[in-house]
């Protein structure tokens, strides 16, 4: 009879707390089950958009400015377009400066975290002055380029990318032209950016 007196009276007596604990909300930061167990079963994106932009030179006369925008799949495989603008100091013909218009499409392969290959696709509108009748013509110029370089994303950031290149053309629609584009330097150092979101 003691025994169940006792008993009752401790359970009676325990109840406030045990009503009290559980009116209590924990903070979302201190739950440790479905809080983060969601942010667990949400599987991670294998493809990452990007834009960015990048310097072309040719340690000479041309220098080359390139807005880009495109997807990396599984850090690997990277895709991308672009408007493309050129400025040439030219050397021959009576305008000294010329603007070049167009756009790039490239895909690259990106080994070991930071090893480039490139391979593009580029075209240019470009003034070009024929001297026999001493006139200013518009040429398309289409040319493939291809590319070898270092990229610093693993480094930096997993947003952030910095990357340097150089670029050849082993093909380009300028040949038959007497003052080519591409002709007397067809090796350019490219350096950019890019931000993934």
């Amino acid at each position: 009879m003691k025994k169940s007196i006792l008993i009752a009276l401790s359970w009676i007596l325990l109840l406030p707390f045990m009503m009290q604990a559980q009116s209590v909300s924990v903070p979302y930061s201190l739950r440790s089950g479905e809080r983060q167990g969601a942010k667990n079963d949400k599987p991670e994106r294998d493809y990452h958009f990007f834009v960015g932009g990048n310097i072309n030179s040719n340690f000479g006369y041309r220098l080359a400015l390139m807005a880009e925008g495109g997807i990396q799949i599984h850090d690997m495989f990277t895709l991308g377009v672009g408007p493309r603008y050129e400025l040439e100091y030219s050397l021959y013909g009576s305008d000294p400066v010329n603007h070049c218009f167009g756009a790039s499409a490239f895909g690259e392969v990106t080994l070991m975290d930071y090893l480039i290959l490139h391979v593009g696709y580029e075209f240019l509108n470009y003034p070009y002055e024929d001297m026999n009748d001493w006139m200013t013509y518009r040429h398309n110029v289409h040319a493939v380029a291809a590319g070898i370089g270092f990229n610093s994303n693993a480094m930096i950031s997993d947003k952030l990318s910095i990357y340097a290149m150089y670029i050849l053309y082993p093909y380009h629609s300028d040949r038959k032209f007497e003052y080519a584009i591409y002709r007397r330097f067809p090796m350019f150092a490219r350096i950019g950016i890019r931000y993934f979101f």
